[in-house]
C-alpha cells in the first residue's frame, strides 16, 4: 500500500476501506465464523494493519521522524485514530476506546459487524476532525 500524503487522506482511505468491509460482512451469514482469509479471498482486503492507510501513513511519519531525530518512536504515535481512541491492539487496556481488538477477536460475522460499524464511526469522526 502506498502511504497517503496527509493524515486526512489516510483517514479517508481507511474510512472507505472499513465501509467496503462492513458492506461485505452485511452479506455474510451472521452466525458463521469471522475469518480474515475468507474476506481477503472475496474482496482482496482484510482488517489487518497491512491493509490500513492510517498505519501506512503513520509508519512513514515514524520513519521520517527517526531519520531526522535519530530516535526510535512507536509508529502509532502519529496515528490520529490512536491519538483519539487509543492504539489498535490495546486488549486489556480499559482506557482505550479503539475497538479494533474487538473486531479482530470477533467469533462470528454478526459480532464482527457490531464492532466493524463502531470502527467505521471512529474513523469517520477522526476524518471529520482533521478538516
Amino acid at each position: 500500500m502506498r502511504a497517503p500524503r496527509t493524515a486526512r487522506e489516510a483517514a479517508w482511505v481507511s474510512l472507505v476501506h472499513w465501509r467496503k468491509m462492513n458492506r461485505w460482512v452485511e452479506k455474510q451469514e451472521p452466525d458463521e465464523p469471522a475469518f480474515p482469509s475468507l474476506m481477503y479471498r472475496e474482496i482482496s482486503t482484510s482488517w489487518g494493519g497491512k491493509y490500513c492507510a492510517l498505519c501506512a501513513w503513520s509508519k512513514e511519519q515514524a520513519f521520517d521522524y527517526q531519520e531526522q531525530k535519530g530516535e526510535r518512536i512507536v509508529m502509532c504515535s502519529f496515528c490520529p485514530l490512536a491519538k483519539k481512541y487509543g492504539p489498535c491492539g490495546t486488549e486489556g487496556n480499559a482506557w482505550a476506546e479503539n475497538v479494533w481488538t474487538l473486531v479482530n477477536s470477533a467469533d462470528t460475522w454478526a459480532e464482527w459487524l457490531k464492532y466493524g460499524r463502531r470502527m467505521e464511526r471512529q474513523i469517520e469522526t477522526v476524518w471529520r476532525e482533521l478538516r
